[in-house]
């Protein structure tokens, strides 16, 4: 129709671009993405925060974020305007403070609870994990891996593509007793381990990877023997007295050799952040791709046609403009195809090897 906006109500619209500033939709879902959804196309291929970043059409970036916050009960509007920086898809969180029922409570934007820790007797500590409303994950139940003041942990399963994660998220209060965090996690990963999982530990183990110790010599000899080693090579804690790496991120070097792991500075603890990206994942091979279906049929036809006459179009015919008449009534249009023919996924059992 040759429609060119370049300004309207004060907002410059790029050349091609479809204008919509009455979309119908309560969440406010922009019309292109109605498009690119009509078509079957994934909208996650397309936006960026938050998501999955794709590099090109054939691999992503996966990042993880991980901090001993001290406490995340009113710091949780502050994080999520962090986040809006970093945009991580995994969210770990040690020394949370938070009870059972207000960790269920406690909701960060476009995230999700994953998985998580909380003390039952003695106040603080505490690990979870947030993942992005964009992936799916599975949480592992670590109850009996567990105990106060020793070993506080949370893991979920995460596929991405045609890759299986399990991140583990981990507390070592700096009192509790060393041994027993060596056998609870020694038996913890036994169960966790597989060759098919790539295992991630995040987390605070109040050891300091800046010096030689015993203790460091002996959480090393446990983690070699799961093929994982500490990816943190700088300080985590600064203060005036001490500059100590005692956050971690431990992992499969060889599985993931393109990645890059860097210091994160908030302000939201004494404790800094870490990120870890792995970089160029392969989706090559990726085998569950799901098929969109709409179920067009004669009773959904007839439904289709009946909610059009019953539209006034009074948003079409009332605008004086005919670009933003034209929208009104694609998005009526959409709306009403959408909730007559809607999409749906299904998955193939047996996907083609490849």
């Amino acid at each position: 129709m040759g429609i060119n906006c370049t300004k309207i109500k004060g907002k410059d619209i790029p050349p091609n671009a479809i204008c919509n500033f009455n979309h119908p939709n309560k969440n406010n879902v922009p019309l292109q993405s109605q498009i690119t959804q009509t078509m079957g196309v994934n909208q996650n291929f397309f936006e960026g925060n938050n998501k999955l970043e794709f590099v090109n059409s054939k691999t992503i970036n996966l990042k993880i974020f991980h901090q001993n916050i001290r406490g995340i009960r009113n710091k949780v509007d502050e994080l999520v305007l962090h986040l809006s920086e970093s945009n991580p898809q995994v969210l770990c969180v040690t020394e949370h403070h938070l009870k059972d029922f207000e960790i269920n409570n406690t909701g960060i934007n476009n995230y999700i609870l994953g998985a998580y820790y909380c003390r039952k007797t003695r106040k603080s500590g505490g690990a979870v994990i947030f993942i992005h409303d964009t992936l799916l994950c599975t949480p592992i139940n670590l109850t009996e891996y567990c105990n106060e003041l020793d070993l506080e942990a949370c893991a979920i399963k995460l596929k991405v593509l045609n890759k299986v994660f399990c991140i583990l998220c981990i507390y070592r209060p700096p009192t509790g007793n060393f041994e027993t965090f060596i056998h609870l996690l020694e038996s913890l990963l036994n169960k966790l381990y597989t060759n098919s999982i790539n295992v991630i530990i995040c987390g605070d183990v109040n050891i300091n990877y800046l010096k030689a110790s015993n203790y460091k010599n002996q959480l090393n000899s446990l983690l070699e023997t799961y093929n994982l080693c500490s990816a943190v090579n700088f300080p985590t804690r600064v203060t005036h007295l001490s500059s100590t790496a005692i956050d971690n991120i431990f992992m499969n070097k060889e599985t993931n050799s393109n990645y890059s792991i860097e210091s994160y500075i908030n302000g939201l603890s004494d404790h800094d952040a870490q990120i870890l990206v792995l970089r160029n994942l392969n989706i090559r091979s990726q085998k569950a791709q799901p098929t969109v279906i709409r179920q067009i049929n004669e009773t959904t036809i007839t439904q289709f046609k009946l909610h059009l006459s019953e539209e006034n179009w009074s948003n079409t015919f009332n605008e004086e403009y005919m670009e933003l008449s034209f929208n009104n009534f694609l998005n009526e249009y959409l709306r009403i195809f959408n909730h007559s023919f809607p999409p749906k996924k299904y998955y193939n059992k047996h996907p083609n090897q490849g």
